[in-house]
């Protein structure tokens, strides 16, 4: 495959990891199961986007996904770049695993705490031939605190600036929630615009919005420019938070926490993932059902176009409960979850689900 002077010259910055070397480091039931994984989903004739790992507790899972990784470089190293995305449920095991997955010394995991704050980062991604990210639910994904960290309400404010063209006072007023004003507008004068957001990504966002507007339109509700700007004019001075009356709190809360999460999409999509490694994804359940806001944007994620999605546990789902506990059914429930998600199926599950209802109807018949 040929290469433009880019490629080249990013190629050049990045040595290629030598697969042979991670591999010839594994047991040899390590390597057979990091060759079969690789195989179904890059070499079979139908192969699979979605596999999952699960092996006793201290049998390497980890050095596995690091076989797997170091195979998946090596298999699209001609790419312009390539993105491995590790997925874990908390910053403490991210930090822990993160050098045993990296298989290139040259390049360092990034640990962001927001998703919404990737505007910030983009640009490097970008100039890389290989980056690894490390997300986890908890800070990455979650947008339950509506109005967010403060750093982002700044990104934000910068990059609505000029996309819908903000003046005044009112807008900072708005985005400052309970920060005091000086705090906030130091804030503001000290973000960085030029290195501080990628153009590519605004111009995505621009986009995002304009398609949130159109919807709303079609829906005969209000946008969200119309919310905001209806916001600027309630608030043309600043004022302590406690002192804004409750309803339009509550509207400052849901107008920021729309913004974070039409960024955080924007976000989302900019990554465009090549591996996504979710590791012990039972703890996070919630990300591969889609439906809440950590759901919806993960979704986003494990659907980017030719990316694959490899996920470790030692207990996938609960595989026994006696009638009398409580949920009896969830072990079921959770391994019909875990097969739908890995089929990427629902029709696929259900028959599943089918043959096994009447396989334990027809056992009372054997006996």
């Amino acid at each position: 495959m040929g290469s433009t002077k880019g490629e080249a010259a990013v190629s050049a910055a990045t040595p290629k990891p030598d697969a042979e070397v991670v591999l010839s480091r594994l047991k040899d039931f390590q390597k057979r199961t990091v060759e079969h994984v690789f195989d179904r989903m890059y070499l079979a004739d139908e192969p699979t986007r979605r596999f999952l790992v699960a092996d006793e507790v201290g049998l390497g899972k980890t050095l596995v996904a690091r076989g797997v990784i170091a195979r998946v470089v090596d298999h699209l190293w001609q790419q312009r770049s390539i993105n491995i995305i590790y997925i874990c449920s908390s910053g403490d095991i991210a930090r822990q695993n993160v050098q045993r997955l990296n298989v290139s010394s040259d390049v360092e995991f990034k640990l962001p705490d927001r998703i919404t704050l990737l505007p910030q980062h983009v640009e490097d991604l970008k100039k890389n031939k290989l980056n690894f990210i490390a997300l986890t639910p908890g800070t990455s994904f979650d947008l339950k605190h509506q109005t967010g960290r403060v750093e982002e309400r700044v990104l934000l404010y910068w990059m609505l600036k000029s996309i819908w063209n903000l003046e005044g006072v009112a807008p900072k007023n708005v985005l400052q929630v309970g920060v005091g004003r000086k705090a906030f507008r130091d804030l503001l004068e000290r973000f960085d615009r030029d290195r501080g957001i990628s153009r590519g990504l605004k111009s995505a966002f621009r986009a995002a919005l304009a398609d949130d507007n159109a919807a709303c339109r079609q829906q005969g509700k209000s946008t969200l420019k119309v919310r905001f700007n209806r916001l600027c004019r309630e608030l043309p001075k600043s004022r302590e938070w406690k002192q804004i009356p409750e309803d339009t709190r509550v509207e400052i809360r849901s107008v920021i926490g729309e913004l974070r999460a039409l960024l955080a999409e924007t976000c989302i999509r900019s990554l465009s993932p090549d591996l996504i490694v979710l590791d012990e994804f039972q703890r996070f359940r919630t990300l591969l059902e889609g439906q809440d806001d950590a759901g919806l944007l993960a979704e986003k994620l494990f659907e980017w176009k030719d990316v694959r999605v490899l996920l470790l546990s030692a207990t996938p789902y609960k595989m026994y409960t006696r009638g009398l506990d409580a949920g009896e059914d969830d072990h079921y429930r959770d391994f019909l979850k875990t097969i739908s998600f890995l089929l990427s199926e629902t029709a696929a599950a259900e028959r599943i689900d089918r043959t096994l209802r009447e396989f334990r109807r027809s056992l009372p018949a054997c006996g």
